[in-house]
This record gives structure tokens, sequence and C-alpha cells, in this order.
């Protein structure tokens, strides 16, 4: 039986994100190197490529065939069906489909150009229900809010405290007052065998990660430890979180 848990607000929060990270480097891990908050116009192209070539070899392992099956009760619980999505980090929109096929409308967008042409292939909905464009959230403005952000395996993509915090005010800034920030994570409490983690790939965020990034942006509504995917059955953590008011560091 998968374990749910409150995570408490109110802690001394987080360090401020600081404007310039560390660069792009090698890990073991399913997916390409993500990177980081950065403002070199080199480095983002060299994450682009990254993303783009995995995708032109169909080496994306993290791809499930099907919706996550966690998403219904949490949509039922804290949104509306008309509400608008902002997914980050969609693929190859598995989830972007499932959401505009419910009634909800879907911007769904991913650094990765390859990827964004391979999701508009797969899809048939009309435009207005769901598109799809390139985007990097940490480095241009969507222009508009959201009444939910939700992204599945951008947060465990990167190698900081100070990267986590970044991307948590970017996803706050992209949500209406009140707006919902749904994110699935891998969990810390995967193996800790260090051969292991090499050769299964198992991304890894801590409780603690996720309550420094979250807590001056968000109120923390909950926090569940549950699996992946079906295909990628490795634990992770699914949060939802609602943008403040007042935000605090």
């Amino acid at each position: 039986m998968e374990n749910s848990c409150q995570v408490g607000v109110g802690s001394e929060g987080t360090r401020k994100a600081l404007k310039s990270l560390v660069s792009h480097r090698q890990r073991h891990s399913i997916l390409p190197d993500l990177g980081v908050y950065c403002y070199k116009t080199e480095m983002i192209k060299q994450r682009e490529n990254d993303w783009n070539q995995r995708y032109r070899d169909k080496d994306t392992p993290w791809e499930e065939e099907s919706p996550s099956i966690e998403l219904k009760p949490i949509l039922e619980k804290y949104t509306t069906q008309g509400d608008s999505i902002l997914e980050v980090g969609c693929g190859l929109g598995t989830n972007a489909i499932w959401f505009a096929k419910n009634g909800y409308k879907v911007n769904a967008t991913d650094i990765s150009e390859e990827c964004i042409q391979q999701a508009q292939t797969k899809n048939s909905l009309p435009n207005e229900n769901l598109k799809f464009y390139t985007l990097d959230i940490l480095n241009n403005n969507v222009q508009k809010q959201f009444d939910i952000v939700f992204d599945k395996g951008c947060l465990h993509s990167f190698l900081t405290q100070e990267a986590y915090n970044e991307f948590a005010k970017q996803v706050s800034g992209n949500l209406k007052d009140n707006g919902i920030w749904i994110s699935i994570s891998g969990n810390s409490d995967n193996p800790d065998d260090i051969e292991k983690r090499k050769a299964l790939s198992f991304p890894r965020v801590s409780l603690r990660n996720i309550a420094f990034a979250v807590e001056p942006h968000f109120e923390v509504l909950e926090v569940k430890r549950s699996r992946f995917g079906e295909k990628n059955n490795f634990y992770c953590w699914i949060g939802v979180f609602k943008k403040r008011q007042f935000f605090y560091e």
C-alpha cells in the first residue's frame, strides 16, 4: 500500500535562488541532462540539442503509453473542467491529450522542438482544445497565466536545490492567483545502492528538496508517495500545491 502524507507549511523557507547556477554536466539518468537556470545562449542550445537527439533516436524510456493514473482523482478534487493547463515538459503529449479530452484547455510545452513536432503529429484534437509549442520555462515568458501547471519529470531533472527553487518560482509566475501546481518527481526512497541507481537510472528528489523549493511560493495541499508509471515503476512524489497570495523568502 502506498503512503501519503501532508507537508506542513511555515518552515524558515529557502535560500534565495541564485541567478547563475552550476554548468551543464553528465549524470547517470534515464533522462538527458536538462541542466539548470543559465543565461548563456550556448548552454541553452546544448540542452535543446540533447533532448532533440533523444527524440530523433526514439531513445525516450521515460515516455508512458497511458496518462498518469493519479491525475483523475487530483483533478476532480482541486480543479474544474474548462480550467486552463500549462504542461511543462509534455514530451509526446500523452497526458496533455488526456487533459484536453477531459475538458481542459491545454497549452503543452517542451524544450525540444523535435518532441513537439512528434506530439503534434500524434494529436488529432482541434487546436482550440490543445496547443503544442516549444518553450523553456526558465528563459521565456509564457505571456499569460493559467489555472493549473502540470509537470511530470521536470523538477527531478535538475541537479541542485537552487535549481529546484528557481523552477518552483517560475511555475508560480505562470499561475493565476490560487492556481494549482501538480508535480510528479522521482522519489529519494528509491535504492541507495550507487551501482543499482546507475543501472536502473532512478531520479531522486527528497521531500526536503520539495519543501524548500515550493513553500516560499505555494501552500502544500498534499504530497503522496506513488509510482512514476506503469513502465517506469519506481517510487515518485506526487505533489499538489496552491499559489500563495503573499510570497516569503
